[in-house]
């Protein structure tokens, strides 16, 4: 595998995994802090079961092993859209965003460092909104470009 590819693969398990730690981090200096709010176990352990996919999934990559390119591309589809209609407010966030909002009567956008994971609409959230996060677009579009490793290591191209 060239140069190039090598360091896109290393560049895209890079961004997973310091979004994955960036959002365990956070969780947990969350949970620390507000030790008066109720949140379910069950909510707890599918949250931090997707930070670990996405972490797993950029590790994988970094060490070019097989299934990489699959989890990473399972954890990017997870943080495409943000959806805000009627009570839901669905949003899983594991690190860099870059996102526009399209909220019925006008476009924003945000970019930064996140964690955040919503299956509920909450009292600042609008009512209705649909999000498009660019950054998991741009991961995507490394990823499919990425060469299959079993074609490369076969020596198939």
């Amino acid at each position: 595998m060239d140069s190039r590819k090598t360091g896109l693969r290393t560049s895209v398990g890079l961004i997973e995994i310091l979004g994955a730690a960036w959002s365990v981090a956070g969780l947990f200096r969350l949970l620390l802090r507000t030790s008066h709010v109720i949140i379910p176990w069950s909510f707890l352990l599918i949250v931090l079961g997707g930070y670990s996919l996405v972490g797993i999934a950029g590790l994988r990559l970094l060490r070019n092993q097989s299934g990489g390119e699959v989890l990473s591309a399972m954890a990017q589809t997870l943080q495409l859209f943000q959806i805000t209609m009627g009570s839901i407010a669905f949003r899983f966030l594991a690190g860099f965003q870059l996102t526009v909002f399209f909220l019925g009567d006008h476009i924003s956008f945000f970019a930064g460092v996140t964690a955040s994971a919503n299956l509920l609409k909450g009292p600042h959230d609008p009512p209705l909104a649909l999000g498009v996060n660019l950054v998991p677009i741009a991961l995507l579009i490394v990823l499919v470009r990425l060469p299959d490793r079993t074609l490369v290591s076969s020596g198939v191209r």
